[in-house]
């Protein structure tokens, strides 16, 4: 697995709206999506050449191989960014930002407010 973490406060949109009921994505996050795509592809060749020798406690070889790793990206905070627009505006945002999250191939994209939403759960749950 491969992570990419970035700001809390890293925009996940532009600000001004698309044609087509879509909204423009910040040149961050498509930079992002964008560096962990080349990082995964550096990783899947650096493994696939043998590039990457690493040795266990005993100085053993470990031969690894990588196929198709997940990666993840954290960025931003979505609830900040919908928090002050109108319910037509937040509804155009969350929609085009789900269609482009729901369309990256082995990509997680993952917001601060949903990754906090998910540990506050799990750890509620825990007790």
């Amino acid at each position: 697995v491969i992570v990419e973490i970035k700001k809390p406060d890293t925009p996940l949109f532009k600000k001004q709206q698309n044609r087509a009921n879509s909204w423009k994505l910040s040149n961050e996050l498509i930079e992002s999506y964008s560096q962990i795509l080349e990082q995964k592809a550096s990783a899947q060749i650096k493994f696939e050449t043998n590039q990457s020798k690493n040795f266990d406690n005993e100085g053993k070889l470990v031969i690894q191989k990588m196929y198709d790793p997940k990666c993840i990206l954290i960025i931003g905070n979505l609830t900040k960014e919908l928090d002050i627009l109108s319910d037509q505006d937040k509804m155009i945002k969350q929609k085009t930002f789900e269609l482009f999250r729901r369309d990256s191939r082995n990509i997680e994209i993952i917001t601060y407010d949903e990754l906090y939403s998910r540990t506050k759960f799990i750890v509620g749950n825990s007790k």
